[in-house]
């Protein structure tokens, strides 16, 4: 599949270069753990799909993060909540940043479980899905302020959204802008 630059790339590289623990929600297939590979291809990874690496989380976590050391990518960390006792343990012993970076997307639970183990040791971020300035590859990311400045900065990226209707058939689920279809085909 073909790599789209999100957004909120730069935000999420802020937000791990200044915390020790950095936790991406956001729903299924929304691009979190390929953002993440993609952007920080420099980190290990485990991935909590794994059954073998799950249970070795569970049943002896000091040896999971010997065999997994920071900095560390754990995907899917939803399925194993038990894991954040020993990583808020790792990171009240250290003082380095980007120590950790986490993804789930089962946001209730996992919240849940982040809230009551690693309250003032993660910073948060949620992953949506593509907006139409990555959809149409513009690199204009600006919050919104009303100055003529602004305005013609943003002009000189103006994109025509003449595909809407196939957009708004498609969704904004990244692997669906990987293969090419007209929207008439979903008839």
């Amino acid at each position: 599949m073909a790599y789209i630059h999100r957004a909120f790339t730069e935000t999420l590289k802020n937000r791990v270069q200044y915390s020790k623990c950095t936790l991406v929600i956001g729903a299924r297939q929304v691009g979190k753990s390929t953002l993440i590979r993609h952007e920080f291809a420099d980190y290990n990874r485990a991935n909590f799909d794994d059954y073998l690496t799950r249970l070795q989380a569970k049943e002896e976590p000091k040896l999971f993060f010997l065999n997994n050391p920071s900095p560390l990518f754990i995907d899917e960390v939803q399925k194993e909540p038990a894991i954040l006792e020993e990583i808020k343990r790792i990171v009240d012993e250290s003082n380095d940043r980007g120590m950790f970076i986490l993804s789930g997307s089962q946001k209730p639970t996992l919240m849940k479980g982040v809230s009551e183990s690693l309250a003032g040791r993660v910073s948060v971020c949620e992953l949506n899905g593509l907006f139409l300035r990555e959809i149409h590859h513009v690199s204009f990311n600006r919050h919104f302020i009303p100055t003529d400045e602004y305005i013609k900065a943003r002009e000189k990226q103006l994109v025509s959204y003449d595909q809407i209707w196939e957009i708004i058939h498609k969704g904004s689920y990244p692997e669906l802008y990987d293969i090419p279809r007209d929207w008439q085909d979903f008839y």
